[in-house]
């Protein structure tokens, strides 16, 4: 079966890139594959999943789209272009490209399936598009596209017009198939709840490296560098808990435009919080390995995969408490030792808390932070049962649940 895979931004960096190159990976295993998606040579990232004859990319900051890749979230980590700051003409040109591709792509393949991430301007571009000639078109929401959508009305009017007539919707989480519904105008019987899922191959636990004390313990932060991320407010939770030299913060991410000196500022002269890049995935999980605790402070996340990647790997989470991600992982998980869930803030909109109600939180998530440090030096593991439930995730679990509801 011939599957052709879109997304408007990096195969890779970011949530939505991950689960679009994961997915591709598990169909690669009985089926042909073909991506549509953006580049920018400037970028470093690593994608070879598809053929280069089987790819379509859509070039950015080039003589004929002279602006970086345009990012469902305002704060990106690579050079980008923020949907509101995109004038008529920069609209025009970005889809008349992705619509070159597009058409090309399909009179090259047929398709038989087309899977679009992000119910967005690009989704709603295709079914314009190839709606009449393609039956299967399936969007994936990442839970980035609602929260344009709410904060950008004038392009969801003018650019977003056309998804209920999308084949099937898979949402990360049962809260999110009402907001998909009531944002889009979408039956909710057209949208299915898969989660998300993790590569089972990059993130696992590894015994010998576990059980090797080189003397430091490792918690982790691996995200964008952005206020919605609570990044900073990790940073305060860390400093007030005065640990010695041993017990490190690994910032993983980075910073553009204004958060690079935000960052630098923050950690000061702190000799045990570290900032440095993951390059890739691979990285990324050979860090977990090392690692005990994993930290994801975030106002707002579509779903917290990276939660999940952590846990696979046998850190200990302590996490804002995000409902989706609480969601995938059940009651038996949320109620054992293995996460700490810290109680959010008030909320202005969908990523921004109150400055009086901070001071409060950063404190809760210094306390939880505590405790599962406490939990590491007390050698606690995640128990054989609940590693179990939390390898259902995987994706090659899910992966297999979702083709199977696209071809029903």
């Amino acid at each position: 079966m011939k599957i052709l895979h879109i997304i408007a931004q990096l195969p890779s960096k970011t949530g939505s890139g991950v689960y679009f190159s994961n997915l591709i990976t598990e169909f690669n295993k009985e089926h042909e594959n073909y991506a549509i998606y953006g580049n920018q040579d400037s970028c470093e990232y690593h994608f070879d999943l598809i053929s280069k004859q089987n790819s379509y990319p859509v070039e950015f900051f080039t003589d004929e789209m002279d602006f970086h890749i345009v990012g469902m979230s305002d704060v990106m980590p690579y050079n980008s272009t923020k949907y509101c700051d995109m004038t008529e003409e920069m609209i025009y040109i970005w889809r008349s490209s992705f619509e070159k591709q597009i058409l090309k792509a399909y009179d090259e393949v047929k398709p038989d399936i087309i899977i679009c991430h992000h119910l967005w301007m690009l989704t709603s571009l295709t079914i314009n598009l190839l709606g009449d000639k393609c039956d299967k078109i399936i969007g994936i929401c990442h839970g980035t596209d609602i929260r344009q959508a709410l904060q950008n009305p004038i392009l969801k009017n003018n650019y977003v017009t056309n998804l209920d007539k999308l084949y099937k919707i898979f949402a990360l989480s049962k809260d999110q198939v009402y907001e998909i519904s009531e944002v889009y105008n979408i039956d909710r019987d057209k949208i299915l709840v898969t989660g998300g899922g993790y590569n089972q191959n990059l993130f696992y636990i590894d015994d010998e490296i576990k059980n090797d004390d080189n003397g430091f313990l490792n918690i982790v932060f691996a995200g964008k560098i952005s206020d919605s991320k609570g990044v900073f407010e990790l940073i305060e939770a860390f400093k007030l808990l005065n640990y010695p030299n041993d017990i490190i913060l690994n910032i993983i991410g980075t910073p553009q435009g204004e958060n690079i000196e935000r960052i630098h500022n923050a950690i000061g002269n702190s000799t045990n919080i570290k900032l440095f890049n993951a390059k890739n995935q691979e990285s990324l999980a050979a860090l977990f390995r090392y690692s005990s605790i994993f930290v994801l402070p975030s106002y707002y996340e579509g779903l917290g995969l990276v939660a999940i990647e952590a846990l696979a790997s046998g850190m200990l989470v302590v996490s804002s408490k995000l409902t989706a991600l609480m969601e995938v992982l059940g009651e038996e998980v949320n109620k054992s030792n293995i996460i700490e869930y810290v109680e959010l803030p008030r909320l202005k909109n969908v990523d921004t808390p109150y400055e009086e109600d901070v001071p409060n939180y950063v404190k809760q998530l210094s306390e939880a932070i505590d405790l599962q440090v406490q939990r590491v030096k007390n050698n606690e593991e995640i128990p054989t049962k609940i590693y179990d439930i939390i390898k259902q995730n995987s994706w090659e679990n899910i992966s297999k649940e979702i083709f199977k509801e696209i071809t029903s």
